[in-house]
């Protein structure tokens, strides 16, 4: 008489012989663990320590496994730099009065360095940067473990600075394969749009008020030198070090001036209802040029943004990577 077999559990039914346990044989890619790392961390309850520090260690696990991938920021801060300083010579440029249709901000800079002599090469090797970055930055947030405010904070700045370049590479992509792209402008569409009534003005006031903040923290940054605690200077010579923080210094002071003038004229415009006061980045620079010794301003906040794609290549040797 034929045996009869007990029915299989869930789990032998699952991985029974006939469907073998997946196994990892650690060659995948850690990037290619990304998407489940970041939703991990999104959906994690606020104070879900235990769930946050496996997605760490995991995270930690597959780095150690690919030691290749902590080249992934460097090349994107390699491309940052580059991108901020060409930015800031296009800022220069304008404070010159030169005759320069190319938008002042980063989606501007990548636009611009297409129309030069291999340009698009240039732009390529740009935009494969930019996606290391942005992959980086990705499992940057799987990394963090707290569940302190400073930590939150640091997990939406880190997300929305993923948005900002995921959008960067989108451009360089499409610039580099000879597709037009969108220059920038967006801040003054958007803002324009929200100035046709009350509430829109509201969300466009406050939303400069948080910009001028960040530009204040960027200052405060800047003269504290904060950003130093993200370099490992152990060992490094005392004169490159002195470049590196006189770089960095001088860059976050300019990023904070960039940032602080969009956000006054934001604020002003939804103050006075005038959507012409309403402008970015580089129409910001623009307006500011023309007055009196208004071109010197400009022309400082260019050096400066060139001194921060300076810091961005001089630093990179020292980055904690995971810090």
């Amino acid at each position: 008489m034929a045996t009869v077999q007990p029915p299989l559990s869930t789990d032998e039914a699952c991985h029974s012989p006939a469907q073998p346990r997946p196994t990892d044989n650690g060659a995948a890619a850690p990037f290619a663990l990304v998407p489940k790392r970041v939703l991990a961390v999104v959906m994690a309850p606020v104070d879900d320590t235990d769930k946050l520090d496996d997605v760490a260690d995991k995270t930690n696990e597959k780095l150690d496994e690919h030691p290749w991938a902590e080249w992934l920021p460097k090349a994107g801060w390699l491309a940052r730099g580059f991108v901020y300083a060409f930015m800031g010579w296009t800022v220069l440029l304008i404070s010159f009065q030169k005759d320069s249709a190319d938008e002042a901000s980063s989606k501007g800079a990548v636009v611009a360095l297409a129309d030069q002599p291999y340009g698009r090469i240039v732009i390529g090797a740009l935009a494969v940067g930019l996606v290391a970055l942005v992959v980086w930055q990705a499992l940057a947030l799987a990394l963090i473990r707290d569940t302190d405010a400073k930590s939150w904070f640091k997990r939406l700045s880190g997300a929305g600075t993923m948005v900002i370049y995921a959008g960067l590479a989108f451009t360089a992509t499409r610039a580099a394969l000879g597709m037009s792209a969108d220059n920038g402008g967006g801040i003054e569409r958007l803002s324009k749009g929200l100035l046709s009534s009350t509430p829109g003005r509201i969300v466009v006031f406050v939303a400069g008020a948080i910009a001028l903040g960040v530009a204040g923290y960027r200052a405060y940054k800047a003269w504290e030198h904060k950003f130093l605690k993200h370099l490992d200077l152990d060992g490094c010579d005392p004169r490159r070090r002195k470049l590196i923080t006189r770089l960095g210094t001088v860059g976050w002071i300019g990023r904070a001036f960039v940032v602080g003038l969009v956000a006054v004229f934001s604020m002003w415009a939804a103050v006075t209802a005038d959507p012409d006061n309403a402008v970015g980045f580089d129409q910001g620079l623009r307006k500011v040029s023309v007055t009196s010794w208004g071109f010197v301003l400009v022309a400082l906040a260019g050096l400066a943004l060139i001194g921060y794609g300076l810091f961005c290549v001089v630093s990179l040797k020292y980055r904690e990577l995971r810090d």
